[in-house]
């Protein structure tokens, strides 16, 4: 049985007072049920909503029913829950800003808040992976300095070696991305460091590739050795040739 816990006003000289993201007449609801509820909830009501829009007779109509989009609704009971303190409610009000139809300098602000406020409370958070995926989809609102700063927070803080492993990998590849050498080498240095303590793992898999790209595949690198046949039947190796100028034509059959 679920258990939801009502704000009731306090009367503070004649008027009411609310927490923080409360409007009257709304539950604040607490429990990682509650918000599971809360989405599903939103979710059946955002495809009625849609559904209605596709249904509708004019423009006029559908404009109206843009008007009363049921995130108006719904985002005082999402803001509520962030504001007791369950960090997913907040991720889930970053994921549906667009639907609030702000102007962009307002979709903004309110995003750099709210993952604000994830970074803050929620970091060691098991789920925090999802925050990671949302904020690399963000990157140019949130800011390179913003998301090194998360990923090494997340590395020192998040005790899941997945999300661990994760922030590494999007350190790694943010700082190879960068025009300086001393960053560049720091890259390198997660990557290997990723390679090495999550060998057999997705992400130290991707990090050992990355490492093969950056060391054998780039201009100037010594090319991978590897062993062929000729057409004629004759084995050889690529390191047979070296010193040598060689010609590789490579071609497929899909």
């Amino acid at each position: 049985m679920k258990t939801h816990l009502f704000v009731l006003p306090l009367l503070i000289g004649g008027s009411a007072a609310f927490a923080v993201g409360f409007q009257p007449g709304t539950e604040v609801l607490r429990s990682v049920d509650d918000f599971e509820s809360l989405s599903n909830e939103y979710d059946t009501a955002n495809k009625t909503h849609r559904q209605k829009i596709r249904d509708a007779a004019d423009m006029a109509e559908r404009k109206a029913l843009r008007d009363a989009h049921p995130i108006n609704d719904y985002w005082p009971r999402f803001a509520a829950l962030a504001d007791a303190g369950n960090g997913q409610a907040a991720l889930w009000m970053v994921t549906k800003v667009k639907d609030k139809r702000m102007k962009r300098a307002e979709t903004k602000a309110e995003k750099q808040r709210l993952y604000a406020l994830l970074v803050k409370d929620h970091v060691s958070a098991p789920w925090f992976g999802d925050a990671l995926d949302q904020m690399k989809r963000d990157g140019s609102l949130v800011g390179i300095e913003t998301l090194v700063a998360t990923y090494e927070a997340v590395i020192a803080k998040n005790e899941s070696k997945d999300v661990k492993a994760q922030a590494m990998y999007l350190l790694a590849k943010h700082l190879m991305e960068d025009t300086t050498e001393e960053r560049r080498a720091a890259g390198m240095r997660w990557f290997e460091k990723l390679a090495a303590e999550f060998e057999g793992t997705q992400y130290g898999d991707m990090a050992t590739a990355e490492l093969f790209e950056v060391k054998h595949l780039g201009v100037g690198c010594e090319a991978p050795d590897f062993d062929a046949s000729t057409i004629d039947g004759h084995d050889f190796k690529l390191s047979d040739y070296r010193g040598k100028v060689v010609l590789l034509d490579f071609y497929g059959f899909w």
